[in-house]
Order: structure tokens, then C-alpha cells, then sequence
């Protein structure tokens, strides 16, 4: 029987609710983004409070049901004129101020490892840099934002293509580490906290939401709608 701390839960059901209300804002209160966000994120829930994540081997691998529509989604908002116009008008210092929530996410999953749900090597004791973006997106705001120069556009484009990099590594990370491939890569403990309620919602719809950010802000920049 899955067993955490109560703190754990209640943690992430706010950085998650954080994280919907964020994106709410970033859209100007755009109504049809919380219906999106409240159906994908109870959808997630469903299916995670029945075990269907915890398979150690599945064709095709269950994890893509996780990270697959979400990807796909915002590969469909960069590809579309409607979707281009949607992201282009979202403001920028809410999506930056979203990637704070990755600082209570690393003490999620320092628990989820002590008590055995979840791989060292993706805590800040190993190999996940998430934290820094965490913990270094309020220097950006407050010293780069507005970009009205182009120090501070550059300075918000390295930034945010660097954290990306490091979210890859993560992404990595969590797909290698997952119930399926797991042994194979030599981790000892598999992620399998992420697979239950309601964890689900980091990697289903905190990491997109963060990964988006990422890619808006430097659409935006690059185009110089800033």
C-alpha cells in the first residue's frame, strides 16, 4: 500500500493548483484554459488512482500517456496561426514567476525517495538541476524584466534556453528511471511515486507547464514582442 506523508500530497495538490491558477493569469483569465487544465489534471487522477502508471513493462510504454498530449498540444499552439496569436499574447513575468514552483518540487521528491518511491539520481542530491531555475527566476525578474534593452534580452534568452537544457536532463532522467526501463539503466530505485495520485500531476502537467513557459518566453523575446 502506497504510503507518504501528508505534507508530500498537499504540496504538490498546491504547487499544481499554483501552477493551473499561473497559467490562468499568463492567459489574461482565459476561462477555456481552466476547463483544458481542470479536465486534463482529473483525467490524470482517474487513472493514476487506479495503478494503471506502476506497470513495469507495457507496449507502448504507459508513460506516454502522461507526457504525449501535453507535448503534442503545445506542438500544435507553435505550429498554428490561432495557437502562435494565443501564446504570443500571454504575459510574460507570470509564466516566469511559475518556475518558482520547482523549488517546493524538490522537496516532493526528497520525500517520495526517503521513503523508497523515487530514484536519488533525480533528487537534488543526484543528477536533477531543476532547483536552480526554481531558485534563480526571481533574480531574472527583477533585474532583466521588462527586456527594454538588449542586455537584458539576451540575458532572459540564455537563461531560459539553459533551463531548458537542464529539463531535458530531467525529462531524461524520469523516462529512464520510470517502472519500464528502470533495471535496464541500472537505477535502483525505479519512479514509481510519480505514477500515483496525486504526484501524476508533476510530469503530466507541471513539466509541460514549464517547458511551455520556457518556449513562450523565448518566442516572444526572439520576436521581440517584449
Amino acid at each position: 500500500m502506497f504510503d507518504l506523508s501528508f505534507e508530500a500530497s498537499l504540496l504538490t495538490v498546491f504547487c499544481t493548483l499554483a501552477g493551473v491558477f499561473a497559467l490562468y493569469k499568463a492567459t489574461d483569465k482565459n476561462k477555456l484554459v481552466l476547463w483544458v487544465c481542470g479536465i486534463w489534471i482529473v483525467f490524470q487522477g482517474v487513472v493514476s488512482s487506479t495503478g494503471f502508471y506502476l506497470a513495469d513493462f507495457s507496449i507502448p510504454p504507459r508513460f506516454l500517456l502522461i507526457i504525449g498530449p501535453p507535448f503534442l498540444f503545445i506542438l500544435v499552439l507553435f505550429n498554428t496561426r490561432s495557437g502562435k496569436r494565443f501564446l504570443d499574447q500571454m504575459d510574460l513575468k507570470t509564466l516566469m514567476w511559475s518556475h518558482t514552483l520547482r523549488v517546493p518540487l524538490e522537496l516532493v521528491f526528497f520525500w517520495l525517495n526517503q521513503d523508497g518511491y523515487f530514484p536519488t539520481e533525480m533528487t537534488f542530491e543526484g543528477r536533477n538541476f531543476g532547483y536552480i531555475a526554481g531558485l534563480t527566476a526571481p533574480f531574472m525578474i527583477w533585474f532583466t524584466m521588462p527586456a527594454t534593452t538588449e542586455k537584458r534580452r539576451w540575458a532572459l534568452l540564455i537563461w531560459n534556453m539553459l533551463c531548458i537544457l537542464i529539463m531535458i536532463n530531467s525529462i531524461r532522467l524520469g523516462i529512464l528511471s520510470s517502472p519500464h526501463f528502470a533495471a535496464q539503466y541500472g537505477f535502483e530505485i525505479p519512479n514509481t511515486g510519480l505514477g500515483y495520485f496525486p504526484f501524476i500531476w508533476q510530469p503530466s502537467f507541471l513539466v509541460p507547464l514549464f517547458f511551455m513557459a520556457h518556449m513562450v518566453t523565448i518566442r516572444q523575446l526572439w520576436l521581440r514582442k517584449v
